[in-house]
């Protein structure tokens, strides 16, 4: 039986620093997300890959819990990795809104089309406000009780379920479209513009001035007009189209022109896409190739990946990357469960007090026990794990029993069984945290419509 002694494993609110907690576990947050973005600065690893670097700092979180509860534990005792893993989780939901508003960003933009691919990989300083929204989450979850367990696995529940929903329907939607890095690269040549043959200069007096200087480059069913600016050695393109007039003076209008290269010329024919790919690599240069009548609109109105979005999906390393995560939440459950597991052998476990003499005295028993050789024990309660020959002989007539060295630990029952407890709630705080990362990229992709 276990003893009736009291517990330590009360939480003291005069030993607990949620302000120290909030900053230590935001800073902590900031740190790994920069660190990492500054690493993949130093390597084409991540842009090579569209590795988004808050995603990878997620990953180092979980892989660092160990860390996480050590610290959290010192700063607000045994609830406090449970706290510092739900801080987390809101962390991700704020993740989710930063990337909606970064993907957003590249799909809106009007002065790049398909070659701003940073967003994919870079945090931007709107990335500061993850952390901040941690440091909140910490410090409101340190002042506040904690959620009924029931909750908490509710939570964790959902999270799990729309981690693996959007995985599937991201993997889906990669077998059927390219990634938006590929989609341009993915579309059938029709030929090639070659550069103009002459250099071009630049006169600052004149180079407002309209072209009236052009070619004609007849490719496969498809003719391109270049219009050569020679006071300011800049080119504008369009694409010429059947039943409307060929124009044959093009204004000096911002949005139309561009440095005066080649390259090749690829079309999406299902939804009517001409593109000129004048550079690729790191930061590619696409130009869409626009109906005169659209290319000279006074609104200074242009193309925006955005509107195909029906033709791509996100990269390759956001799927991976969430698939890590899910796979990292669904460790830390299994090891919550084996936590917990372990706690139903507690009806065997007893209580002792470890003596100045090296025995073991069990409480409400006559048996006395050894003190395993090479254990740290200094005199005081200890719980002998597992179950007792309580016969009182040991190897010699009359001499105390020998226990096994793993199954002595120094406190009181009570404080075992809590810790156990909060070791097994901290572990599925930090499964639903790893679920709740890998959903929150796919989730900013799936509200753009980039799942389908």
């Amino acid at each position: 039986m276990m003893g009736a002694r009291s517990t330590a494993a009360l939480a003291d609110p005069a030993r607990e620093h949620p302000a120290a907690f909030a900053i230590m576990l935001g800073g902590a947050c900031a740190g790994v997300g920069f660190g990492v973005e500054a690493l993949a600065w130093e390597s084409h690893f991540f842009r090579d890959r569209s590795l988004h670097v808050a995603t990878a700092a997620c990953l180092v979180a979980v892989a660092s819990r160990g860390l996480v509860a050590r610290g959290a534990y010192r700063l607000l005792g045994a609830r406090g990795p449970v706290v510092a893993w739900r801080a987390l989780t809101g962390g991700a939901l704020a993740l989710a809104g930063y990337h909606l508003l970064r993907l957003d960003h590249m799909l809106g933009s009007g002065w790049s089309f398909f070659g701003w691919f940073r967003d994919l990989w870079e945090c931007e300083p709107e990335a500061f406000g993850v952390p901040m929204a941690v440091a909140l989450a910490a410090y409101v979850g340190a002042r506040t009780s904690l959620p009924s367990r029931g909750r908490v696995r509710v939570e964790l529940a959902l999270s799990a379920l729309v981690a693996v929903a959007l995985l599937g329907v991201a993997w889906r939607r990669a077998a059927e479209v390219p990634a938006i890095t590929g989609y341009i690269a993915s579309l059938p040549a029709v030929g090639v513009v070659p550069p103009p043959t002459h250099r071009i200069a630049w006169d600052r007096e004149r180079q407002d001035e309209p072209s009236t200087q052009y070619t004609d480059h007849a490719l496969d069913g498809l003719t391109v007009r270049r219009f050569e600016f020679p006071h300011r050695g800049q080119c504008a393109v369009v694409r010429l189209v059947a039943g409307e007039d060929a124009p044959t003076v093009m204004p000096a209008r911002y949005g139309l022109l561009r440095d005066c290269e080649g390259g090749v010329v690829r079309r999406d024919a299902a939804r009517g896409l001409y593109v000129l790919v004048r550079r690729e690599g790191d930061y590619p240069d696409v130009l869409p190739l626009e109906e005169p009548s659209r290319a000279l609109r006074s609104d200074g109105t242009t193309r925006r990946a955005g509107e195909f979005r029906d033709a791509f999906t996100v990269p390759p390393g956001w799927r991976w990357a969430s698939a890590a995560l899910a796979a990292a939440g669904a460790v830390a459950l299994a090891a919550s469960r084996w936590t917990r597991r372990s706690l139903r052998a507690t009806g065997t476990w007893r209580q002792g007090t470890l003596r100045d003499d090296g025995t073991i005295a069990l409480d409400g028993s006559a048996t006395v026990l050894t003190c395993p050789y090479g254990t740290t024990l200094v005199p005081g309660p200890v719980v002998i794990l597992g179950a007792v020959e309580a016969s009182g002989e040991g190897p010699f007539r009359g001499a105390p029993v020998p226990v096994d060295r793993d199954a002595v630990r120094s406190g009181l029952v009570a404080d075992l069984v809590a810790a156990q407890e909060a070791a097994s709630d901290a572990g599925e705080a930090c499964a639903t945290a790893a679920f709740a990362m890998a959903a929150a990229p796919l989730a900013a992709a799936a509200a753009l419509r980039l799942l389908g």
